[in-house]
């Protein structure tokens, strides 16, 4: 793997953990805030996000694009 790249996938990796940090603190905020019958919506739709996600990914390999 060239340097650059092993660089790029150490920030991303990097970003990601610092994304994914965030999450709890916020979700105790919101349950706090709002109450859990609040909160299990956003978990279908984030769930929804990921099925999405996952799909278009699979779809992109199966049918890759043209060079």
């Amino acid at each position: 793997m060239p340097a650059h790249r092993n660089t790029e996938s150490v920030l991303f990796g990097a970003l990601g953990v610092l994304g994914f940090s965030g999450t709890l603190p916020a979700t105790r905020a919101a349950v706090g805030e709002l109450g859990p019958v609040m909160i299990a919506p956003r978990a279908w739709v984030a769930a929804l996000l990921v099925l999405a996600s996952v799909a278009l990914s699979r779809w992109s390999q199966v049918h890759p694009r043209p060079p």
